[in-house]
This record gives structure tokens, sequence and C-alpha cells, in this order.
């Protein structure tokens, strides 16, 4: 089984173009775009897949790999994540990810790694709600009254992920899948919207079965 060049991909012009137009994306609603780098590998739809995050944070690798995997893994995909394979703490790289090739017999690779992550705090302005409240002697009659709300700050992300699928026999990056997300207060949230949105998106452009 060949080993896998991992590596970042050079900033070519239409990576570059992909990225702009994701960064205009609308809050709360992931923005993709992807690329065939291979055309005669266009809907190769694997059905064997090692999973990888680039980040040195363990606890956020182990997280973002088992949430992509369990929503790409199916009876007739096999999925694992490297955090199951080698140590947390193991750098991804060419050496260690070729003998979990070997130990899979995975036929693709898909590495995720970060483009750019941002945290802004954002004011959420004073405001009115109707809150329901039970009526004093009664079970079951409420009054509707309006309660103030104050003011506060929260954070949002703004997280920009690149994809990367990699042909195992041919040791090439195939395909390059680029996704951005805003207005998240947490990364986990980012976590959630993000692997649901890389993984349909993954198997709707035939990369996955």
């Amino acid at each position: 089984m060949n080993s896998i060049n991992i590596r970042h991909p050079a900033a070519t012009p239409v990576f570059i173009a992909l990225l702009t137009a994701l960064l205009t994306g609308c809050a709360g609603t992931p923005q993709q775009s992807h690329v065939w780098n291979d055309a005669d590998k266009r809907g190769a739809r694997y059905d064997r897949v090692l999973l990888t995050a680039l980040t040195q944070e363990g606890d956020k690798r182990r997280s973002f790999e088992d949430a992509l995997a369990g929503r790409l893994r199916s009876e007739q995909t096999e999925v694992w994540s490297s955090n199951k394979l080698m140590r947390i703490d193991t750098p991804v790289t060419t050496e260690t990810v070729a003998p979990l090739l070997a130990q899979t017999g995975a036929t693709a690779v898909i590495v995720t790694r970060v483009t750019s992550i941002a945290v802004e705090p954002v004011q959420v302005n004073a405001y009115t709600d109707v809150v329901a409240k039970r009526r004093k002697g009664s079970a079951l009659t409420y009054d509707y009254v309006d309660k103030e709300l104050p003011a506060f700050i929260r954070n949002e992300f703004t997280t920009v992920l690149t994809t990367d699928v990699y042909d195992a026999e041919s040791n090439s990056n195939v395909y390059t899948l680029v996704s951005s997300t805003r207005g998240q207060e947490s990364l986990g949230d980012v976590i959630e919207v993000l692997s649901k949105a890389i993984a349909k998106r993954l198997r709707s452009d035939g990369v996955v079965r």
C-alpha cells in the first residue's frame, strides 16, 4: 500500500477564489465549494476511508474526527478515525499514516485542517420576550406576560475548513472541499455544523458511498 503524501496544498488561484467567495456567506449557513484535482477520479465513491484532522490539540482532533466519521459511516462505507488507531498526541504525517493504511486497507484518506478561525464578541441588545406564566391556583390556565431581557455579549465563531481527499493507490490529492460557517457560539457548535455539511457534500459529490 502506498503512503500518502500529506501536505498543505499550494494557494492556487482557484483555491483563493473559493476561499474569498466562501468568506462572504450568510451567518449560520455553511458555504461550500469544491474542485476535483484529478478528473479521472471524479465520482470515485470510496467505501473504505481513513479520517484525520490536522491539529495539535488532541481533544479537538478527536471530537471532529469522530463527528465526521459518525456521519460518513454507513452500510456501504467503512470509516476509521485516526485517533482510534494511534495515540492522540502523535503528529499526523505521511510516516504515521502509512501503517494505518496497511492496517485498515483504506482506499482513501480524508484530511481536514483549519484554514482560518476567528472569535468575535457580539453585543446582543436588550429586548422584550413573551413568556407563559401559570395563573396562581390553576394548573391549566396561563397568562402571557412581557419579560425584559438585558443586553449581553456573546462570542461568534467564523471558521473555514479545508478537506483534502487522497487516493491511497495513486498517492494523489484527488479532491478538495472548502467549507465555511459563522455565527456559532461554541467550538462544539462549529464541529456539529461543519461535520454535517462536509459529510453531506462528500456523499453528494460522489467522493464516498
